[in-house]
């Protein structure tokens, strides 16, 4: 296997879990969400080989006003068609650290009243493995629409390929496709 087809292998699951993210919208309600990333950040997708898809992202944005990390996540299993664990909001700064060889985020939402969570809740402890010699940079627009669900992205990332391994609310990640990067971007996702 080459450097690049894993790097596209990283992108495709990336894509996988975001997909099944987009299906599974609920069109009960209308509700937006906007992020504003400028800084660092990870992403994971997995797969376990029988149902569950994990997804996590983690964003550092650094403006005038100071710095906020927002981390968003989702464990969903396919054969029975539903969440069982997802969570988005604010941690804390310290939470999250990158590093030449990795990146790691070690948080707990288990008190957090301003995180918003569905299902399981609790820590999260991921390392990410850099692979210095895969990378992807993208400049542009990327937008999805549905009937009930529209997700619109713009600007600019640089993404390193790494493996990741740890615990999402107390599901154990091993190998998982990952990517560590920058990113100067503004992410809105709409339901209906």
């Amino acid at each position: 296997m080459t450097a690049q087809t894993i790097g596209l292998t990283s992108v495709r699951s990336s894509l996988l879990a975001i997909g099944v993210a987009l299906v599974t919208a609920s069109s009960a309600f209308a509700e937006q969400a906007k992020v504003v990333s400028n800084g660092d950040t990870a992403t994971l997708s997995a797969y376990d080989g029988s149902c569950a898809v994990s997804w996590v992202s983690v964003s550092r944005n650094t403006a005038g006003s100071g710095t906020d990390t927002y981390m968003e996540y989702s464990v969903y299993d396919m054969c029975v068609e539903q969440y069982l664990a997802y969570g988005a909001g604010r941690i804390a700064n310290a939470d999250f650290k990158l590093t030449k060889k990795t990146a790691k985020v070690h948080t707990d939402f288990s008190f957090d009243p301003n995180f918003y969570f569905y299902g399981a809740s609790g820590r999260v402890d991921l390392t990410w493995t850099i692979n210095p010699s895969v990378s992807n940079r993208y400049d542009g627009t990327y937008e999805t629409k549905q009937p009930d669900y529209r997700a619109r992205q713009k600007g600019t990332w640089e993404y390193t390929a790494a493996a990741v391994n740890g615990t999402i609310v107390g599901k154990t990640i091993e190998n998982a496709d990952g990517g560590v990067g920058t990113s100067k971007s503004t992410s809105v996702e709409t339901w209906r």
